[in-house]
């Protein structure tokens, strides 16, 4: 499904100034299955809606946190133009001395990427609903553990569809490429890299086997550098806990490299570090059709033969419609390191971006992303209202 932002705007018109339009009456939404559903970060405080398509290019919205309640009109545009405020906004990036960055781009350059192939099958069925791991601090990761076997990064042959049409994100302060972060850890002695994106003042997503592997256990030393260019860093957040869901855990401890139906995980770091900022990146539960055009941006190791750790995006089209499938199949160019990239649907005329799914892992004909769904939709929200996670 397309995202109808500007039609949703100029249709709100059409319902009555006092109280809501008939068609948007609670008895009757209660019928119907939300068209989308969205997860988002605003004022500090996380809002999920429903909205209805009801034919027309006219839209419903149905607010069910903070509050529950069917928005009229005006309740309405005041909600979509704080969920777009980030357009509006910059992010407060501390400064990094010329030391330190010089001794961070050298780290990175020999970070090794993780993003594994899929052999296209999951050796342990489980069930479609998540709960968490147990949090896990820095200071609680076991280390000394061999490192990740066959999962790590898969050839750029089976991720790149020529002609390989990624370009480097020139200015990443603006939105939504100043959330789209760098990521380190290590796993025994090892570095590895991927890319997380930032949800909350106090929390980045990214995919669950950046967080965690069955041979090592969770990841340790996780680090997060939003907006990082390939010369500069403005911002280094250490993370104070990492977090996956059980099913995740349980699959990759069963001898699998990648769960891409279970496959995404969350960094966690004190707000008072964070960028400032009131808006972040909406998550949305769709349902996109084969051929509908998704977007990615994040930080590939490998573009065009060298070693690269600046940021890069990319489009591409969904290959496959996913139904009721917790897994997105899509021809958006990526390569080792872009595990735990955001995969987004994005309205040019309306500048607006939400994101879908997770990028996971590759095969040879296609890419792999977990996707926002309804069976992760009670962890993540679990995750989003943890506002300290540090204590």
């Amino acid at each position: 499904m397309q995202f109808l932002l500007i039609l949703t705007i100029l249709h709100l018109c059409s319902w009555a100034q006092a109280g809501v339009f008939p068609s948007c009456q609670e008895s009757r939404l209660r019928l119907m299955t939300p068209s989308y559903e969205v997860l988002q970060v605003i004022d500090d405080s996380l809002h999920l809606w429903e909205e209805y398509e009801m034919g027309n290019n006219s839209v419903c919205i149905r607010l069910e946190r903070p509050y529950q309640k069917v928005l009229d009109k005006e309740e309405a545009e005041n909600l979509l133009a704080r969920s777009a405020r980030w357009e509006e906004e910059e992010y407060d990036f501390p400064s990094v001395s010329p030391e330190e960055q010089e001794q961070l781009m050298a780290k990175m350059a020999q970070d090794v990427p993780l993003d594994p192939v899929w052999d296209g099958g999951i050796a342990v069925l489980l069930e479609n609903d998540d709960s968490p791991d147990q949090g896990i601090s820095e200071s609680d990761i076991v280390p000394n553990v061999t490192m990740f076997g066959n999962s790590t990064g898969s050839g750029s042959s089976r991720t790149v569809f020529p002609p390989d049409d990624r370009v480097e994100v020139s200015n990443t302060q603006n939105f939504p490429f100043n959330v789209v972060s760098f990521m380190s850890f290590k796993s025994g002695t090892d570095d590895y890299r991927c890319t997380a994106f930032i949800v909350a003042p106090h929390m980045a997503l990214t995919s669950g086997h950046c967080v965690f592997n069955g041979e090592t256990g969770f990841s340790k030393d996780a680090k997060i550098f939003p907006g990082q260019t390939e010369n500069k860093i403005f911002q280094q957040l250490s993370s104070c806990r990492i977090s996956t869901n059980t099913k995740n855990t349980e699959c990759m401890e069963a001898g699998n490299s990648v769960c891409p139906e279970y496959d995404y995980g969350a960094l966690f770091f004190s707000p008072q570090m964070a960028p400032s900022a009131k808006t972040y990146m909406p998550l949305v539960i769709d349902n996109p059709a084969a051929g509908t055009t998704v977007n990615t941006a994040g930080y590939p190791a490998d573009v065009g033969g060298k070693i690269r750790r600046g940021q890069w995006r990319a489009s591409g089209e969904v290959s496959i419609t996913p139904d009721d499938s917790r897994v997105l199949y899509h021809r958006v160019d990526t390569t080792g390191g872009q595990s735990g990239s955001p995969i987004y649907l994005y309205t040019s005329s309306s500048n607006y971006r939400r994101v879908i799914a997770i990028q996971s892992a590759s095969s040879t004909q296609y890419n792999i992303a977990t996707r926002i769904s309804d069976a992760n939709k009670s962890l993540l929200i679990e995750w989003l209202e943890d506002t300290d996670p540090c204590n």
